[in-house]
């Protein structure tokens, strides 16, 4: 394994960062180029203490076209559909990375990724593979062209796992593996659902074929209402985050983020516009009362504020190896940020968290 540990001088974020420098680790096939992309240029944020930048050019990785990321107590797992594999890597530092695929996996480029107590979830194009999160381990594949097709997102709830497929939703039992309902269109209309969360025991599902949310109960699949409209900014909702009585869903097409109160499925504020962060916005996730925004539309991450929706920082530049980034989880005090232009892993560690 090849490093190159470079400390650049430049900016910093307020948020998470501001208790000190923070670290973004990415891997390159050769040093990115100084310079400012995108709509915005340079972060602007407030000066400081720059964070130090490492390039991880190690081909070992496993990574050629990622599609999904997710986080299990000390590790992040990372889906690419290029080798049809997972990565795991252990986020503590000197950790190895270890690359699982093969035939009984059944890889068929993964799309989707979801977390339980001991295990993860992995979504392909003909069926979802579950394995251990200790060995890596398969546990069972479960498919049926029925059940599993073409499948988006995956959520668990309880000894549930919803599916997100092509056409429909899915409801699997997580301990066996075995179908127990399916959801479809007409009724709950469904059009190329893209994302699933759970909040206040409701299952939200973003359509991003015709502009709406639908909300069922979590518990028996029952239809609840379809949130649509203009009032919403729903242009094509392909990412949603949740907390216990809210729901923030994400839409590149209106670069807006909307977030609704679950308890009554009002709207609660629309967050838009290059001003406040948004460009493209792909994935987002929460932590310590800030809400971080992957944006694809000019490769940056934004930090906003979750109860005002002010933002804080945006991140970009060439430091941070930020590359269509479709991916984002925090956890441990860090944010992972999956880059599927340059098929990297950006990590934000501050100083407080080493």
């Amino acid at each position: 394994m090849r490093r190159l540990r470079n400390l650049l001088l430049g900016i910093s974020a307020f948020g998470l960062l501001a208790a000190g420098a923070g670290v973004a680790i990415a891997r390159f096939a050769r040093a990115p180029s100084a310079g400012c992309h995108g709509y915005l240029g340079c972060a602007t944020v407030p000066a400081g203490r720059a964070p130090a930048v490492v390039i991880d050019s190690q081909s070992a990785l496993g990574l050629h076209k990622p599609t999904a990321i997710a986080m299990c107590h000390s590790h992040l797992w990372v889906a690419d559909a290029g080798g049809n594999s997972v990565t795991e890597f252990a986020w503590r530092a000197g950790g190895k990375p270890v690359v699982w695929s093969g035939r009984r996996y059944r890889f068929k480029r993964p799309d989707a990724i979801t977390v339980g107590r001991d295990v993860i979830w992995v979504a392909n194009s003909d069926s979802i593979t579950e394995m251990k999160t200790t060995d890596g381990k398969v546990v069972q594949v479960v498919s049926g062209p029925a059940w599993v097709d073409k499948p988006r997102a995956l959520v668990l709830f309880g000894r549930k796992l919803w599916v997100a497929n092509a056409a429909s939703v899915t409801e699997i039992n997580a301990v066996t593996g075995s179908p127990v309902a399916i959801f479809r269109q007409h009724r709950y209309g469904f059009s190329h659902p893209s994302a699933l969360a759970i909040s206040h025991r409701r299952l939200w599902v973003a359509n991003s074929g015709n502009g709406s949310v639908t909300e069922m109960d979590a518990t028996t699949g029952a239809f609840i209402r379809i949130l649509r409209g203009k009032r919403f900014r729903f242009g094509d909702p392909i990412s949603e985050t949740a907390a216990p009585t809210r729901l923030w869903v994400a839409s590149p097409a209106s670069n807006s983020l909307s977030e609704i109160d679950t308890t009554t499925a009002r709207l609660v504020k629309v967050i838009s516009g290059q001003q406040r962060g948004i460009v493209g916005p792909a994935a987002m996730a929460l932590g310590a009362g800030k809400i971080w925004v992957a944006n694809a539309g000019n490769s940056s991450v934004a930090e906003l504020d979750t109860a005002s929706g002010r933002l804080i920082s945006l991140l970009a530049g060439a430091r941070y190896g930020f590359a269509s980034p479709a991916g984002l989880v925090a956890g441990h005090g860090r944010i992972w940020v999956m880059n599927q232009a340059s098929a990297t892993v950006t990590e934000l560690i501050p100083r407080r968290a080493r």
